[in-house]
């Protein structure tokens, strides 16, 4: 895929890095790494996992972890960037990774029990990518250049017994599936489309942002549905259409946040007639 672009320069959603790795920077690795607890090789950093027991011709010797990893492979601090009001890039706090951090780490043990309790091995795997990837927040970013640097460091690792070659490539390209897709891009829907911009026609205004010609209809069709189908009502605050849509699509495997929801059918509202509300009271 080609990659979006701030001030003309490239970027890769935190909820992508996963899929691109084959998941060899995972979730949760990932964020221990942008709270500054993991270094960029996977290790904590703190001074008991300085050195590493490694048997070499049967017999068990400790050696640096520089020694077997490289010494370049410790120092190097990545960084996770979202949008201010602005639009303008701004750097997070690895403080502020410290939650999701300590989420991303209870999610995997209680989905673990769950699969201890059902019997299936692995039931949960689906699951597991699905909720850990909507605690990853969404409109952050890495930069390329730090993704490749990040990259880079972890290809210095030992290979493993049985590894695939494909194991060791950065897939920008990488197949993003629908049911991840809109999780991977919420926050950056505006800048997927920006080089395609010119083959977008009619274009419109709604909540302060260009609708084009498409959308419009998408949007047409949305609120319709929202309001014929789950009875949606515009101006009542107390509406739970948001949640049973949102429930209707974790169904059939295309998750949506309920405030994606929201934004779309706020969005929708524009477009009714003026005289619908006076009918609708």
């Amino acid at each position: 895929m080609k990659l979006p672009t701030i001030n003309q320069k490239e970027f890769v959603p935190v909820r992508l890095v996963p899929i691109i790795t084959a998941r060899n920077i995972g979730q949760q690795r990932l964020a221990g790494i942008l709270t500054h607890k993991l270094k960029v090789n996977g290790f904590p950093r703190i001074s008991p996992y300085d050195e590493i027991s490694v048997s070499v011709d049967g017999e068990v010797k400790t050696i640096n972890k520089s020694q077997l990893l490289g010494s370049n492979s410790n120092d190097i601090d990545i960084y996770a960037y979202h949008l201010n009001d602005n639009g303008e890039p701004v750097r997070m706090l690895s403080t502020e990774w410290d939650d999701i951090y300590q989420e991303m780490s209870i999610l995997e043990p209680i989905l673990r029990k769950e699969e201890e309790i059902n019997g299936v091995p692995d039931s949960k795997e689906t699951t597991w990518l699905i909720e850990s990837l909507k605690i990853l927040p969404p409109g952050v970013f890495l930069w390329r250049e730090d993704m490749d640097k990040l990259w880079q460091v972890y290809n210095k690792q030992l290979s493993m017994p049985g590894e695939r070659k494909d194991s060791r490539i950065i897939n920008y390209d990488a197949y993003v599936m629908p049911k991840y897709r809109e999780l991977v891009w919420e926050g950056f829907e505006n800048y997927l489309k920006q080089d395609n911009s010119k083959n977008w026609t009619d274009e419109v205004t709604l909540q302060g942002k260009t609708n084009t010609k498409i959308e419009i209809s998408l949007l047409k069709m949305i609120i319709a549905m929202a309001i014929e189908c789950y009875c949606y009502k515009p101006l009542d605050k107390k509406s739970t259409t948001t949640s049973e849509i949102s429930n209707a699509l974790e169904k059939i495997g295309l998750p949506l946040s309920e405030n994606t929801i929201r934004k779309h059918l706020k969005a929708a509202v524009e477009l009714l007639p003026s005289d619908y509300f006076e009918n609708n009271q």
